[in-house]
C-alpha cells in the first residue's frame, strides 16, 4: 500500500518523490532473565520478524534536491571504509558472529588489554551469563586466531576442487532436509488442494438444494477454508525451499567462477 488518497492529494504533482517503506518488520520487546557474575538481571530483549511485502506502507519522500553526482562522489569516498567492532582500539576481523565458541556455539566476543596492547577473543555467552552458561574459559589471542583462520580460508579458496566439494556437501544437506523431492511433495499437496476445492463445491450444491442448513454450511466452509490455508502455506514453503536451493546452486557456480579468475597469489598479498 502506497499511502492513501488523502495523502496523494496533498502531494505536488510537479515534484519528484521517492518511497520509504514503513512496517517491513514487526518488533516485540520482552524481559529476559539472565545471571551475570552471580547476579540476576532482566535485560530488555527485542525480537523482529519480517512482514509480508503486501503489508508494507509506502511513505512519499520529497526530492531533497541533492545532485546525483554528489551522492555518487560521497559513496565513492567511503566505499573502502571498514566497520570496526564496538570494542575499539583495533579492527576485529572475526566479530559479528563469524567466530563461534566450540563449546556452546555462541558468538565469540572481544577483549582488549590496553597496558599490553593485546586483543583477545572470548566466549560471549560465558562473558554475559557466567561460568554456568559455557565451559569454555580460554581467551584466544586475536592476531594468532585471525592468522590461523585466514590461512584456512585462503587454503580453501585457492583449491577450487575443495571449495566445490564443500559447497556440494552444503547443497546435499539442504536437499536431504526434505523427506522427498520438492516436485513429489508439491504434487501431494496440490492433490489435497484439489480435494478441498471439490468438497467446497459439493457443500455449495447441498446448500443451494436446501439439503444443508445455513449454520452447518457456514461451519463446514470455515473448516475447509482453514484446511485450504494450511495447504497453501505448505505449498508456499515447498516452493520457497526449491527456490532457495536453486539460488544456492547459482551462488555456488558464481562463487567458483569468481575465484577461478583470481590468481592464487593475490590471496596472499598484504593489505595496502
Amino acid at each position: 500500500m502506497i499511502g492513501t488518497s488523502e495523502v496523494a492529494a496533498t502531494l505536488d504533482r510537479s515534484a519528484h518523490y521517492g518511497i520509504s517503506w514503513y512496517g517491513k518488520q514487526l518488533h516485540t520487546h520482552s524481559r529476559d532473565v539472565r545471571v551475570k557474575d552471580g547476579k540476576k538481571t532482566c535485560p530488555r530483549v527485542k525480537k523482529s520478524v519480517d512482514v509480508p511485502r503486501e503489508e508494507w506502507i509506502g511513505v512519499p519522500v520529497p526530492d531533497p534536491g541533492i545532485p546525483q553526482e554528489w551522492v555518487l562522489a560521497a559513496r565513492k569516498s567511503i566505499e573502502k571504509n571498514e566497520k570496526v567492532s564496538n570494542c575499539g582500539r583495533r579492527y576485529w576481523e572475526l566479530t559479528g558472529g563469524v567466530l563461534r565458541c566450540a563449546a556452546c556455539g555462541g558468538a565469540m566476543a572481544t577483549n582488549f588489554i590496553p597496558p599490553r596492547q593485546m586483543g583477545y577473543y572470548r566466549c560471549g555467552m560465558r562473558y554475559r551469563l557466567g561460568k554456568r552458561a559455557c565451559s569454555q574459559g580460554k581467551n584466544f589471542r586475536a592476531e594468532e586466531t585471525e592468522t590461523t583462520v585466514w590461512e584456512f580460508v585462503s587454503g580453501v579458496l585457492k583449491n577450487p576442487q575443495r571449495l566445490r566439494r564443500g559447497l556440494d556437501e552444503m547443497l546435499d544437506r539442504e536437499r536431504a532436509s526434505a523427506s522427498q523431492g520438492p516436485g513429489e511433495e508439491e504434487e501431494v499437496w496440490l492433490k489435497k488442494l484439489s480435494e478441498l476445492e471439490a468438497q467446497e463445491e459439493r457443500l455449495l450444491d447441498l446448500y443451494l438444494e436446501g439439503k444443508l442448513e445455513a449454520e452447518r454450511y457456514g461451519a463446514r466452509v470455515s473448516q475447509l477454508k482453514q484446511a485450504r490455508k494450511t495447504v497453501e502455506e505448505e505449498l508456499g514453503r515447498i516452493r520457497d525451499r526449491a527456490f532457495h536451493i536453486e539460488r544456492l546452486e547459482q551462488d555456488r557456480d558464481a562463487l567458483l567462477n569468481h575465484y577461478s579468475r583470481i590468481a592464487a597469489d593475490k590471496l596472499d598479498e598484504p593489505e595496502p
